[in-house]
This record gives structure tokens, sequence and C-alpha cells, in this order.
């Protein structure tokens, strides 16, 4: 009988983490989670090799990124942010984002104008728009933790129809040591390796998730290099304040 690592070593690496949940499952310890680390960073065509670590392009996606989610707060307070996603400096910023890894394919789906359905409202409420400008302002200028998770329950006390933890995506260039990004990709990804059921467009099923992806990367970060260069560390000292169940909404 073939063994853990034998049997995730024939799989083909795109599939690797999906594949092997059942495995990691099936075996339950610590030690498969830590095979499939390693077998991660040892393959050379990995995500983790090509893009997380050591990768100048990567750092300059972070420094894009924020540069243009400053000229989204400045062209909303100076009322030049116009009724759509398209032509919009919110588009350079996702367009920015999606030109990474796989892992982000998709992230500016959520932002666009759907006239129809007037969702994301961001676009024609003024009132919406200011509120997203504030919370983008507010987050980027953020130096703890627990104001970043105030603006989200704020942002998620809104209820802005349309607008939901997609926007995770930008946070996690904003403050990538401690805002994982949100997808389906992601949550299918999570919910297989860890059995869970974590569902899209809800806040506090992004904080949840988020709690158990910093409890991971805590206690494998010697393994993993969560960190990366030039990018501050948080401290991990959760306000007792804070409860995701303030959150509530859903797209």
């Amino acid at each position: 009988m073939p063994s853990p690592r034998e049997e995730i070593q024939r799989e083909s690496n795109p599939k690797l983490l999906l594949w092997s949940a059942d495995l990691l499952r099936t075996h339950g310890n610590a030690g498969s989670l830590k095979l499939l680390i390693e077998l991660h960073k040892a393959d050379p065509e990995s995500v983790y090799n090509t893009w997380f670590i050591n990768n100048e392009e990567r750092l300059k996606a972070f420094r894009s990124v924020r540069q243009g989610v400053l000229q989204v707060i400045d062209d909303i307070q100076a009322k030049r942010f116009g009724n759509d996603f398209k032509g919009s400096s919110l588009e350079v910023v996702l367009n920015c984002i999606t030109e990474q890894k796989q892992v982000f394919e998709g992230a500016a789906h959520p932002f666009y104008w759907k006239p129809k359905l007037r969702i994301p409202d961001i676009y024609e409420n003024e009132a919406n728009k200011a509120a997203f400008g504030m919370f983008l302002e507010n987050c980027i200028r953020a130096t703890k933790e627990d104001l970043l998770l105030r603006e989200i329950i704020q942002l998620d006390s809104r209820a802005i129809k349309g607008l939901g933890p997609a926007v995770a995506s930008i946070l996690y260039f904003l403050h990538p040591t401690i805002m994982p990004p949100f997808n389906t990709a992601i949550v299918n990804g999570f919910n297989t390796l860890f059995g869970e059921k974590v569902k899209l467009g809800s806040w506090p099923e992004y904080l949840k998730m988020r709690e158990t992806i910093l409890a991971k990367n805590s206690e494998w970060k010697s393994e993993i290099l969560w960190f990366p260069k030039g990018t501050k560390k948080f401290s991990r000292k959760m306000p007792r304040k804070i409860s995701i169940r303030k959150c509530s909404s859903t797209f």
C-alpha cells in the first residue's frame, strides 16, 4: 500500500491541494499537513515558489495596488468616481490584482456594474460610494488589526447591496499578513482542506475562515514563511470587543 507521500506525488501539481484534502482528513494528523506543505515548497512550479516568495513582481503588485487604492479614494472624495466600473480607478486596481496568479482570477467580477440588479450599489448611490471610499481610506491607514475589523463590521452594517467580502481581495494587498483574499476558488479549497462549510458572500463567514487561516499560519509559520519581505507584522492580539456575530449581511 503506497504511503501518503507516494500517493500525493503521483497526482498532477495543479490538483495537489484539492485532491490531497481527502488524504489529509483520512490520516487526520499534523504530519500529513506538514507533508503537503513540504511538497508544495519542493515543487519549483508551485505558486508558492513562482509567486509567493522572493518575487519582485509580486512585491511590485502590492505597491501598485496600494497606489491604485489611494487614487480610488482621491477620486471618490473629489467626486470624480463615475457610475460604472469600466474606466474607473477601481478597475485599474482590480486589473492589477487579477494579473497575479490564478488564485485571483475573477476577483474583479463582483465589482462589475450589473445594471439589471443595480449592484454593487457603490456607483449610483453617493452615500454608499462615500462610505466605500472612507472604508478604503481607513483600512489603508490602519496600523492595528482591531481597526481593520471595526471597519469591516461598520461596512457590513451598512448592508450595501452587492458589496461583500470580495473586497477582501483588495484588503489582502494592503495588509497581506492578516487579511487573506476571498473568492470562490479560495473558499472551495479551504472547505475541502479543512472539512468546513464556509459560504460565499458573507463577512461573518469570511472572518471565521480568516481566523482558521491565521491560526494555521501561526502554527506553521516556520514552514510557510508567511510574512513577505518589507511588510509590517501586526500584533495578533484579538480585541475581545470585536465579534463576528455583529456581521450579518450577505450578497
